[in-house]
């Protein structure tokens, strides 16, 4: 029998279609959403960077809040809340260190107090350029360890 618009020809074909255009389209989402592992290093450094500059401006805000007798944190719990005044804080929280294998070193001075932390985690840094004013010798790092974020004390 005849029926009108469809030959048999033709039947079956709208199903593996559809499927090819759902598994295309499954791919082009997955590849859009994983990101690559540069870009992921990237992303890493940009916090290592933040994370870095917070703690060192915590330290420059301890070392302020001391005024005449100013005096470096003994450890970084003292940058949550500074045993010299009540109330005060100088850093929102206590941040890990985003790379990974890696943690943070703590830098002293002479006198035990902290001057800074540093990334342990290994690897070679993919940023080269444009750091923010005041961490320009980290264009010449070769390694996260070279990216050092120390407060220095007579010039900030």
């Amino acid at each position: 029998m005849w029926k009108a618009g469809r030959t048999d020809r033709e039947a079956g074909y709208t199903y593996p279609a559809a499927l090819i255009l759902l598994v295309a389209a499954a791919l082009v989402v997955q590849s859009a959403s994983i990101p690559s592992s540069g870009k992921l290093q990237g992303e890493r450094e940009e916090e290592l960077l933040f994370r870095g500059l917070a703690y060192r401006d915590a330290i420059a805000s301890y070392w302020e809040a001391g005024g005449a007798s100013r005096t470096l944190p003994a450890r970084l719990q003292d940058l949550l809340s500074d045993p010299r005044v009540e109330g005060v804080r100088h850093i929102r929280r206590l941040y890990d260190d985003p790379m990974p294998g890696g943690g943070w070193r703590i830098v002293q001075d002479a006198g035990g107090g902290i001057v800074g932390v540093v990334s342990s985690a290994p690897g070679t840094p993919r940023r080269l350029a444009f750091f923010p004013v005041g961490l320009e010798d980290f264009e010449s790092a070769e390694n996260y360890a070279d990216w050092r974020f120390v407060f220095n004390q007579d010039g900030g």
